[in-house]
């Protein structure tokens, strides 16, 4: 199971334990019973989902209005919407509503999507098959950057280190070149190896490479657990590293050990989840505007290229939401990592 699955809720009182007095027929039809009522459906509704339906109602409106008219003047477009915003207001809210209603149902599939885990019938399980492909092939490729990178920086170093015993310069050119491990035949020798690192002589340009090229392999699982998307290795990269390290499921493990961070930590968590939600399902909502726009183009030349435009612009947004997307992905990694070396003692402390 994915660590998208492990978003934690907190309980409420079930109504049904506690007494209920007979309904008033006027109480519950009044305005403030309605509003009451409004305000506890719309409660249940999160910010992440609230923020791409309302880009979708806003475009659409303008896009609308756009077709209208004819051209795609957004001065005269804001000025038609203004001058009749009471049946825009009644057309849009019902559609944000439901927008929401929908972004938050799919939030879930859209980063499952995202993840790769919805390529499973043919034609996408070929897609799925070339893409896992490309990753893995990437994912050797980095291995062997990092390699060649670790030798480089100690090789343009290694005569900074020229005076400490041979055995041990042995020991830590062995280190750098992932050749296995070499053990001094003297204890003194020993003892000064475990002193040090073969990083500390090396240069800090050859080291960086060596870094980004680390970094990019730790985002990959084991080869056999590789998916077809870069936000899907992320998150099974650290998936893979918590079962394997804490035997739980992850489900339970989230469960259990969410209460242990400090409050700090459990609001990053929480924001963190909350990003990735939105980020994905903007996705989504950017790459249908898109598809809306060309849809709308079609029967009016003169909004041809303007509604391109428009269409290009939101595939950006929606390569730019990707990337947030991954961003949110890797401190959502990061946290549940604190929360695999987490204790009870620490959240009771805090």
């Amino acid at each position: 199971m994915s660590p998208t699955a492990m978003r934690t809720r907190q309980t409420e009182p079930s109504a049904a334990s506690t007494p209920r007095p007979p309904s008033d027929p006027a109480v519950e039809a009044s305005p403030e019973g309605l509003s009451a009522l409004a305000a506890k459906v719309l409660d249940q509704l999160s910010l992440s989902a609230w923020l791409p339906a309302g880009l979708f109602a806003a475009t659409l409106a303008v896009l609308l209005q756009f077709r209208s008219q004819g051209s795609a003047d957004l001065e005269d477009a804001l000025g038609a919407i203004g001058s009749a915003w009471l049946p825009v207001l009644l057309l849009a809210v019902p559609v944000l509503v439901l927008g929401t209603l929908l972004t938050q149902a799919f939030s879930f599939g859209a980063i499952r999507a995202l993840e790769g885990y919805w390529m499973r019938r043919w034609p996408s399980r070929w897609l799925r098959s070339l893409l896992i492909r490309w990753h893995v092939h990437r994912w050797e490729t980095l291995k062997k950057r990092k390699g060649r990178y670790a030798r480089v920086a100690f090789d343009n170093s290694e005569h900074k280190i020229a005076a400490l015993p041979a055995e041990v310069v042995m020991a830590l050119r062995a280190r750098a070149h992932e050749l296995g491990k070499v053990v001094p035949s003297e204890p003194a020798n020993q003892a000064l190896l475990d002193k040090l690192n073969w990083r500390t002589a090396c240069d800090p340009w050859d080291l960086a490479r060596f870094d980004d090229a680390r970094q990019a392999v730790k985002e990959y699982p084991a080869r056999a657990r590789i998916l077809p998307t870069k936000l899907g290795n992320v998150l099974r990269a650290t998936e893979d590293e918590i079962v394997n390290e804490t035997g739980e499921d992850l489900l339970t493990f989230a469960l259990r050990r969410r209460s242990w961070l400090e409050p700090r930590a459990r609001l990053q968590h929480d924001q963190f989840r909350t990003r990735l939600d939105m980020y994905c399902t903007l996705v989504f909502i950017a790459l249908g505007i898109a598809a809306l726009a060309i849809v709308l183009a079609w029967g009016k030349p003169p909004l041809i290229a303007p509604f391109i435009m428009i269409a290009g612009a939101y595939v950006a947004l929606a390569v730019v939401a990707y990337q947030a997307a991954l961003g949110s992905a890797r401190g959502y990694c990061t946290i549940l990592r604190l929360m695999k070396d987490a204790t009870p003692q620490e959240a009771q402390a805090s």
